[in-house]
C-alpha cells in the first residue's frame, strides 16, 4: 500500500460534517495516514509467502515478543524521564539541551510548550524557491529556538517522543494480535473503524455511533477507500465492532 498524501486525506474528509476545530482536523488527518501505515507494514507481512507456516508463527511471536518488550522499556524511560521532572530534569537538560535542539523536531517541543517553534508561514511558502543556503540560515535559527525550549522542557520533549514511537509500537502490536487467521481484509476493518472511532472521540470530544447517517460511519465510508478497505455492509460492521469495543488509554502523544 502507496503512502497516503495529505491531500488524498484532505479529498475524502472535505465534505464530511465533523464538528472538530482545525488542530484537531490535523491530528485526524495524521491518525488516518498512520492507520494506513500500520495496514500496509501487516499487509507486507502477509506477503511473506516463501516461509514455512510454523518458521512463520515461530516469527511472528518473535515479533509479538520483541515489540512488547520495546515498548515495555521506552514506557520505563518516560516514567522515569516524567517523575524526575521537578527534581533533578535541569541537569538534563543542561547536558542535552544541544543534542536535542538539533535532532528533535519544533513539532516536538510545540507540544509541550506554548511557543511556536515551527517556520512562519512566509518561510514555508518561500521554501520551494529560496537557495539552499537561505534555507540553511532558517534551519539554524529554528535550531537555537528549539536548544533554548529545550533547555526548560528537554526532558519531557524527549520523554512525549518515546512515548508517541511506544503508542505506535503498541497499536501494531494490537493488530498483529487482532489477526487469528481467518479473511484479513476482516481484520483490517475491525481495527480502522476501532482507530477511527478513537481518533474522533479525540477529534470531536463525542462518543461514535453506529447511525447510519452519523457523521462516524460517514467518515468510516470517507476514509476506507483510500485506505483499500471494503465498505460493503460498513452500517453492520461499525455496530458490531464498536458493541465489542474496549475502549484503550488515550496517550500522551504528538498524534
Amino acid at each position: 500500500m502507496a503512502k497516503l498524501q495529505e491531500s488524498e486525506i484532505a479529498d475524502a474528509l472535505r465534505d464530511l460534517d465533523i464538528d472538530a476545530d482545525a488542530d484537531a482536523r490535523v491530528r485526524l488527518t495524521e491518525r488516518i495516514r498512520e492507520i494506513n501505515d500500520e495496514i500496509a507494514f501487516a499487509r507486507a507481512r502477509e506477503d511473506e509467502r516463501t516461509i514455512e507456516a510454523q518458521a512463520a508463527r515461530d516469527a511472528k511471536e518473535a515479533q509479538k515478543k520483541y515489540l512488547k518488550n520495546l515498548s515495555s522499556a521506552l514506557g520505563s524511560i518516560w516514567k522515569f524521564l516524567e517523575s524526575a521532572e521537578n527534581d533533578h530534569t535541569p541537569i538534563f537538560n543542561e547536558l542535552t539541551s544541544e543534542l536535542l535542539g538539533r535532532y528533535l523536531s519544533s513539532h516536538a517541543f510545540n507540544r509541550v510548550t506554548s511557543q511556536s517553534l515551527e517556520p512562519s508561514d512566509r518561510e514555508r511558502d518561500l521554501r520551494p524557491s529560496i537557495r539552499d543556503s537561505e534555507y540553511a540560515g532558517i534551519e539554524q535559527a529554528a535550531m537555537h529556538l528549539r536548544q533554548s525550549a529545550s533547555r526548560k522542557h528537554g526532558a519531557i520533549a524527549l520523554g512525549v517522543l518515546l512515548e508517541t514511537i511506544r503508542d505506535r509500537l503498541d497499536r501494531q502490536l494490537r493488530l498483529m494480535k487482532m489477526n487469528k487467521g481467518g479473511n484479513p481484509g476482516n481484520v483490517y476493518r475491525r481495527y480502522s473503524i476501532l482507530e477511527l472511532a478513537r481518533a474522533y472521540r479525540e477529534a470531536t470530544g463525542k462518543h461514535p455511533t453506529a447511525t447510519a447517517t452519523g457523521s462516524f460511519v460517514s467518515l468510516c465510508d470517507a476514509v476506507f477507500p483510500i485506505l483499500k478497505i471494503t465498505c460493503h455492509g460498513l452500517d453492520k460492521a461499525v455496530e458490531n465492532t464498536l458493541s465489542k469495543r474496549r475502549s484503550p488509554k488515550t496517550p500522551r502523544s504528538f498524534a
